[in-house]
């Protein structure tokens, strides 16, 4: 398997490098060091299956990069390493399109854990954050709308069944998805509709903003 590793800090890429390489089986790595060369390697290597990232990786602007590589890499997994405990900067990332979000001081086990968790598809977010912060995507603060993007077919379908009052689980099973994937998509259809609960989601549907 392939990833690239985007770190600000070389000490930090060396250790993702081990754990990627030791733990999770990965038998090509490309550390990068600044965004530019993010999307360069992305852009010149196939088969890429993991992008392990830096919130602080220069030109990250604390998450906004993330939209784009998600825009141009639709099934790229994604993991954000990031120094901030801060629920705010976890939601963004999530929203964004980030799969998970992995503190860099927690114990290479336990970013492992959390690498494992993305690689299966999952949404990961350490437990020191969502219990402590009450992880819940209607209490996030409004987002600026987001009307450079085009809202994608699956956000689409989230939308219409979160306008008729389907709950988390129930729009799970009605798409095949994961509970934490619909949560990713609903952080998302919130940004990209600039709202930060369903019923704005559902107004803006009805009015035709979406």
């Amino acid at each position: 398997m392939k990833a690239v590793i985007g770190a600000s800090n070389t000490l930090f890429g060396l250790g993702l490098c081990s754990v990627l390489k030791d733990d999770l089986g990965f038998s090509k790595l490309v550390v990068v060091r600044s965004c530019d060369d993010l999307m360069t390697a992305l852009e010149t290597r196939v088969g890429v299956k993991l992008l392990a990232i830096d919130l602080a990786l220069p030109g990250m602007a604390r998450g906004a990069y993330i939209n784009i590589l998600r825009e141009r890499y639709p099934s790229l997994l994604m993991a954000v390493i990031a120094d901030s405990m801060r629920r705010e900067d976890m939601l963004r990332a999530l929203s964004e399109g980030a799969q998970g979000y992995i503190p860099s001081n927690l114990p290479l086990s336990m970013i492992a854990s959390g690498l494992r968790e993305v690689l299966a598809g999952r949404i990961y977010v350490p437990s020191v954050i969502a219990h402590h912060s009450s992880y819940n995507l209607e209490d996030a603060p409004p987002p600026a709308a987001d009307t450079g993007h085009a809202m994608s077919s699956r956000q689409r379908e989230v939308l219409e069944l979160i306008a008729v009052g389907d709950s988390i689980k129930a729009i799970a099973r009605k798409l095949d998805l994961a509970e934490g994937t619909v949560k990713a998509h609903i952080a998302a259809v919130y940004r990209k509709l600039g709202v930060n609960n369903r019923v704005g989601a559902a107004r803006a549907l009805a009015q035709g903003q979406a």
